[in-house]
């Protein structure tokens, strides 16, 4: 995640079909939520140039409800729920996408979804992947 400048990243992103996600915002420490759940989230949005490692290269400006109270499990069992804001928040919605079989870029319409995959082949190319 951060070698590639991420921010987030959800277990199936590397292959474990786990329902596991982590986020890095700043430079403290990794936050890992096993079995997340948003339990409520705000009308009040907070827009973001969203990317993804899944989707490189490519970025759109989205809105993503801007607080959520997020329900999980820490790595040792431990349930809790705690409020997250702003970027945080945005970072564990698109995790939580990612753990229900969804990237960013589906919720944008099949034209500009084959756009974007063309993009993809090309950027994937030009590295040599």
């Amino acid at each position: 995640m951060k070698a590639e400048n991420g921010i987030g990243l959800s277990a199936p992103q590397v292959g474990v079909l786990k329902n596991v996600i982590a986020i890095w915002i700043d430079e403290t420490q990794p936050y890992v939520f096993v079995n997340p759940k948003i339990a409520t989230a705000s009308v009040d949005l907070f827009k973001v140039k969203e990317g993804c490692l899944s989707v490189p290269g490519y970025f759109e400006d989205r809105e993503r409800p801007r607080h959520i109270t997020l329900e999980f499990f820490d790595t040792v069992g431990v349930k809790h729920e705690v409020a997250f804001s702003d970027l945080s928040a945005f970072c564990i919605q698109h995790e939580i996408d990612h753990l229900n079989g969804k990237l960013f870029i589906d919720h944008s319409s099949e034209l500009k979804r084959d756009r974007i995959k063309a993009r993809i082949k090309k950027v994937t190319k030009s590295k040599g992947k």
